[in-house]
Protein backbone atom coordinates (compact mmCIF):
# COMPACT_ATOMS: atom_id res chain seq x y z
CA UNK A 1 0.00 0.00 0.00
CA UNK A 2 1.34 3.34 -1.03
CA UNK A 3 1.17 6.16 1.63
CA UNK A 4 -0.22 9.65 0.16
CA UNK A 5 -1.94 10.78 2.99
CA UNK A 6 -1.76 10.16 6.50
CA UNK A 7 -4.16 11.52 9.50
CA UNK A 8 -2.34 12.14 13.07
CA UNK A 9 -5.30 11.53 15.40
CA UNK A 10 -5.12 13.15 18.62
CA UNK A 11 -7.05 14.07 21.90
CA UNK A 12 -7.19 17.44 22.96
CA UNK A 13 -8.27 18.16 26.58
CA UNK A 14 -7.26 20.01 29.51
CA UNK A 15 -3.94 18.22 28.39
CA UNK A 16 -2.42 18.74 25.52
CA UNK A 17 -0.66 15.54 23.13
CA UNK A 18 2.59 15.23 23.38
CA UNK A 19 4.89 16.97 20.71
CA UNK A 20 6.55 13.63 19.87
CA UNK A 21 4.03 11.87 18.18
CA UNK A 22 3.45 15.06 16.14
CA UNK A 23 7.52 15.25 15.20
CA UNK A 24 6.94 11.40 14.30
CA UNK A 25 4.03 11.52 11.66
CA UNK A 26 5.29 14.99 10.49
CA UNK A 27 8.80 13.20 9.33
CA UNK A 28 7.12 10.04 8.32
CA UNK A 29 4.51 12.21 5.41
CA UNK A 30 8.33 14.18 4.89
CA UNK A 31 9.73 10.85 4.08
CA UNK A 32 7.10 9.39 1.95
CA UNK A 33 6.35 12.41 0.38
CA UNK A 34 2.51 12.16 1.65
CA UNK A 35 -0.22 14.58 2.52
CA UNK A 36 -0.68 15.38 6.51
CA UNK A 37 -4.14 15.40 7.58
CA UNK A 38 -4.42 16.35 11.42
CA UNK A 39 -7.72 15.50 13.11
CA UNK A 40 -8.25 16.87 16.38
CA UNK A 41 -11.14 15.30 18.92
CA UNK A 42 -12.15 17.52 21.53
CA UNK A 43 -14.23 16.02 23.64
CA UNK A 44 -17.06 18.37 24.81
CA UNK A 45 -18.54 18.14 28.44
CA UNK A 46 -22.02 17.90 28.28
CA UNK A 47 -24.75 20.22 30.41
CA UNK A 48 -27.28 18.35 31.17
CA UNK A 49 -30.58 19.72 32.27
CA UNK A 50 -30.21 17.77 35.84
CA UNK A 51 -27.64 20.77 36.48
CA UNK A 52 -29.84 23.46 37.76
CA UNK A 53 -27.04 25.22 39.33
CA UNK A 54 -26.25 28.37 37.02
CA UNK A 55 -22.53 28.52 37.93
CA UNK A 56 -21.78 25.26 37.65
CA UNK A 57 -23.03 24.91 34.20
CA UNK A 58 -21.05 28.20 33.63
CA UNK A 59 -17.92 26.39 34.48
CA UNK A 60 -18.63 23.75 32.60
CA UNK A 61 -19.58 25.79 29.29
CA UNK A 62 -15.59 27.76 30.46
CA UNK A 63 -13.91 24.38 30.06
CA UNK A 64 -15.68 23.69 27.11
CA UNK A 65 -14.17 26.97 25.43
CA UNK A 66 -11.32 26.29 26.70
CA UNK A 67 -10.72 23.19 25.61
CA UNK A 68 -11.13 24.51 22.02
CA UNK A 69 -9.45 27.27 22.37
CA UNK A 70 -6.62 25.19 22.75
CA UNK A 71 -7.08 22.46 20.12
CA UNK A 72 -7.58 25.65 18.04
CA UNK A 73 -3.98 26.65 18.62
CA UNK A 74 -2.55 23.48 18.66
CA UNK A 75 -4.03 23.33 15.30
CA UNK A 76 -2.19 26.19 14.25
CA UNK A 77 1.27 25.44 15.67
CA UNK A 78 1.29 22.34 14.03
CA UNK A 79 0.06 23.80 10.79
CA UNK A 80 3.21 26.10 10.64
CA UNK A 81 5.77 23.35 11.70
CA UNK A 82 4.49 21.16 9.10
CA UNK A 83 4.81 23.60 6.32
CA UNK A 84 8.32 24.69 7.63
CA UNK A 85 9.30 20.84 7.02
CA UNK A 86 7.64 20.83 3.92
CA UNK A 87 4.66 19.11 3.94
CA UNK A 88 1.22 19.74 2.87
CA UNK A 89 -1.09 20.05 5.97
CA UNK A 90 -4.59 19.75 6.64
CA UNK A 91 -6.69 20.38 10.03
CA UNK A 92 -9.99 19.82 11.26
CA UNK A 93 -11.45 20.10 14.60
CA UNK A 94 -13.92 17.40 16.21
CA UNK A 95 -15.67 19.30 18.67
CA UNK A 96 -18.90 17.27 19.95
CA UNK A 97 -19.75 14.82 23.11
CA UNK A 98 -16.94 11.93 23.29
CA UNK A 99 -18.10 9.34 21.59
CA UNK A 100 -19.59 11.77 18.57
CA UNK A 101 -16.01 13.52 18.25
CA UNK A 102 -14.13 9.66 18.27
CA UNK A 103 -16.56 8.18 15.88
CA UNK A 104 -16.26 11.32 13.01
CA UNK A 105 -12.44 10.92 13.83
CA UNK A 106 -12.23 7.46 12.57
CA UNK A 107 -15.01 7.93 9.63
CA UNK A 108 -12.49 10.78 8.50
CA UNK A 109 -9.64 7.90 8.90
CA UNK A 110 -11.43 6.11 6.28
CA UNK A 111 -10.43 8.86 3.72
CA UNK A 112 -6.79 8.08 4.35
CA UNK A 113 -3.66 5.88 4.34
CA UNK A 114 -2.58 5.72 7.57
CA UNK A 115 -4.10 6.64 10.95
CA UNK A 116 -1.17 7.41 13.09
CA UNK A 117 -2.19 8.68 17.07
CA UNK A 118 -0.26 8.61 20.25
CA UNK A 119 -0.10 5.61 22.96
CA UNK A 120 -2.01 5.66 25.88
CA UNK A 121 -0.52 5.89 29.09
CA UNK A 122 -2.56 3.06 30.09
CA UNK A 123 -5.55 0.50 30.04
CA UNK A 124 -8.44 2.88 30.56
CA UNK A 125 -7.65 6.26 28.41
CA UNK A 126 -9.33 8.40 25.74
CA UNK A 127 -6.21 7.80 23.41
CA UNK A 128 -6.45 4.04 23.96
CA UNK A 129 -10.39 4.22 23.09
CA UNK A 130 -9.92 6.25 20.01
CA UNK A 131 -7.16 4.31 18.61
CA UNK A 132 -9.26 1.24 18.95
CA UNK A 133 -11.70 2.57 17.33
CA UNK A 134 -10.09 3.60 14.43
CA UNK A 135 -8.59 0.29 13.83
CA UNK A 136 -11.55 -1.60 14.13
CA UNK A 137 -13.60 0.74 12.65
CA UNK A 138 -12.20 2.71 9.85
CA UNK A 139 -10.76 0.20 6.89
CA UNK A 140 -7.32 1.67 7.42
CA UNK A 141 -3.90 0.26 9.63
CA UNK A 142 -3.16 2.42 13.02
CA UNK A 143 0.57 3.61 13.85
CA UNK A 144 0.56 4.15 17.75
CA UNK A 145 3.53 5.98 18.91
CA UNK A 146 4.29 6.27 22.39
CA UNK A 147 3.78 9.75 24.36
CA UNK A 148 7.59 9.22 25.21
CA UNK A 149 8.93 8.24 21.91
CA UNK A 150 11.72 11.24 21.10
CA UNK A 151 13.05 9.39 17.73
CA UNK A 152 12.62 10.25 14.34
CA UNK A 153 10.51 8.35 11.94
CA UNK A 154 13.32 5.33 10.68
CA UNK A 155 12.89 1.51 8.93
CA UNK A 156 16.49 0.15 9.64
CA UNK A 157 14.50 -2.50 11.23
CA UNK A 158 10.97 -3.85 11.23
CA UNK A 159 9.87 -6.78 13.22
CA UNK A 160 6.86 -8.74 12.57
CA UNK A 161 4.90 -10.56 15.02
CA UNK A 162 3.46 -13.07 12.88
CA UNK A 163 0.99 -15.56 14.30
CA UNK A 164 0.33 -16.41 10.62
CA UNK A 165 -3.79 -15.42 10.95
CA UNK A 166 -5.27 -13.70 8.67
CA UNK A 167 -4.94 -10.55 10.75
CA UNK A 168 -1.23 -10.70 10.26
CA UNK A 169 -1.17 -11.21 6.63
CA UNK A 170 -3.19 -7.90 6.33
CA UNK A 171 -0.67 -5.93 8.41
CA UNK A 172 1.57 -7.49 6.60
CA UNK A 173 0.19 -6.12 2.97
CA UNK A 174 -1.11 -2.79 4.36
CA UNK A 175 3.01 -2.26 5.38
CA UNK A 176 4.10 -3.51 2.59
CA UNK A 177 5.70 -0.41 1.49
CA UNK A 178 7.95 0.29 4.82
CA UNK A 179 8.58 -3.21 4.44
CA UNK A 180 10.11 -3.21 1.30
CA UNK A 181 12.26 0.42 2.65
CA UNK A 182 13.73 -1.63 5.23
CA UNK A 183 17.31 -2.53 5.82
CA UNK A 184 16.29 -5.47 7.54
CA UNK A 185 13.09 -7.04 8.39
CA UNK A 186 12.79 -9.91 10.79
CA UNK A 187 9.69 -12.22 11.16
CA UNK A 188 8.80 -13.25 15.26
CA UNK A 189 6.93 -16.17 15.56
CA UNK A 190 5.86 -16.89 19.25
CA UNK A 191 5.61 -20.50 20.05
CA UNK A 192 2.06 -21.77 21.29
CA UNK A 193 -0.64 -21.35 18.88
CA UNK A 194 -3.53 -23.41 19.39
CA UNK A 195 -4.71 -23.43 16.60
CA UNK A 196 -1.82 -24.41 14.48
CA UNK A 197 -3.94 -25.83 10.98
CA UNK A 198 -5.00 -22.42 10.56
CA UNK A 199 -2.17 -20.54 10.21
CA UNK A 200 0.71 -20.23 7.92
CA UNK A 201 4.50 -20.80 9.07
CA UNK A 202 6.47 -18.13 9.60
CA UNK A 203 9.17 -19.92 7.18
CA UNK A 204 6.21 -19.21 4.29
CA UNK A 205 5.58 -15.91 5.18
CA UNK A 206 9.46 -15.33 4.59
CA UNK A 207 9.42 -16.63 1.34
CA UNK A 208 7.12 -14.37 0.61
CA UNK A 209 9.02 -11.58 1.80
CA UNK A 210 11.71 -12.50 0.22
CA UNK A 211 11.02 -11.33 -3.44
CA UNK A 212 10.00 -7.77 -1.96
CA UNK A 213 12.30 -6.83 0.99
CA UNK A 214 16.37 -6.71 1.38
CA UNK A 215 17.33 -9.00 4.17
CA UNK A 216 14.81 -11.19 6.09
CA UNK A 217 15.18 -13.31 8.90
CA UNK A 218 12.75 -15.86 11.01
CA UNK A 219 12.90 -16.08 14.73
CA UNK A 220 11.09 -18.65 16.53
CA UNK A 221 10.58 -17.75 20.18
CA UNK A 222 9.05 -18.82 23.26
CA UNK A 223 6.31 -17.10 25.19
CA UNK A 224 8.35 -15.67 28.53
CA UNK A 225 6.25 -17.79 31.39
CA UNK A 226 3.20 -17.93 28.81
CA UNK A 227 3.49 -13.78 28.20
CA UNK A 228 3.28 -13.18 24.04
CA UNK A 229 3.48 -9.40 24.27
CA UNK A 230 6.26 -9.49 26.82
CA UNK A 231 8.33 -11.77 24.33
CA UNK A 232 7.61 -9.36 21.52
CA UNK A 233 8.83 -6.94 23.31
CA UNK A 234 12.13 -8.06 24.48
CA UNK A 235 12.68 -9.70 21.47
CA UNK A 236 12.07 -5.81 19.23
CA UNK A 237 14.67 -4.57 22.15
CA UNK A 238 17.34 -7.02 21.37
CA UNK A 239 17.26 -5.79 17.24
CA UNK A 240 16.42 -2.65 17.91
CA UNK A 241 13.46 -2.35 16.09
CA UNK A 242 12.68 0.93 14.76
CA UNK A 243 8.58 -0.75 14.32
CA UNK A 244 6.66 -3.56 15.23
CA UNK A 245 3.97 -4.94 13.01
CA UNK A 246 1.32 -6.90 13.44
CA UNK A 247 -2.42 -7.87 13.29
CA UNK A 248 -5.07 -6.24 15.44
CA UNK A 249 -6.94 -9.16 18.11
CA UNK A 250 -9.47 -11.18 15.77
CA UNK A 251 -12.63 -10.88 18.08
CA UNK A 252 -15.18 -8.19 19.69
CA UNK A 253 -13.51 -5.29 21.72
CA UNK A 254 -16.00 -6.42 24.73
CA UNK A 255 -14.66 -10.13 24.34
CA UNK A 256 -10.89 -9.01 24.25
CA UNK A 257 -11.26 -6.78 27.02
CA UNK A 258 -12.39 -9.40 29.44
CA UNK A 259 -9.77 -12.18 27.99
CA UNK A 260 -6.57 -9.59 27.85
CA UNK A 261 -4.78 -10.18 24.56
CA UNK A 262 -1.50 -8.58 22.93
CA UNK A 263 -3.67 -5.80 21.09
CA UNK A 264 -4.42 -4.41 24.12
CA UNK A 265 -1.35 -4.78 25.41
CA UNK A 266 0.33 -3.10 22.79
CA UNK A 267 -2.15 -0.07 22.71
CA UNK A 268 -1.87 0.24 26.36
CA UNK A 269 2.04 0.13 26.66
CA UNK A 270 4.56 -0.79 24.00
CA UNK A 271 7.94 0.82 24.20
CA UNK A 272 8.01 1.04 20.70
CA UNK A 273 5.94 2.17 17.37
CA UNK A 274 3.56 -0.16 16.46
CA UNK A 275 1.56 -0.81 12.90
CA UNK A 276 -1.83 -2.68 13.59
CA UNK A 277 -4.48 -3.83 11.21
CA UNK A 278 -7.16 -5.19 11.22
Amino acid sequence: MTIKSVLLGLICEERLPRDGVFDYAVDLAAQRRAHLAIGICVPRIEVGSAIPIAKVRGLITGANSERLERAEGLAEKYRGRAQLAGVTVSTRIFNAPYTEARDALARYARVNDLSVMQRSDGALSLEKDTAEECLFNSGRPVLSVPPEWSRKFALKTILIGWDGSARAARAVADSMTFLASAEKVDIACVAGDPRPGKTIAGAEIAEHLARHCRTVSVSELAAKKGDVTKTLIDHAGAISADLLVMGGFGHARFKEMLLGGVTQSMLAGAPLPVFMSY
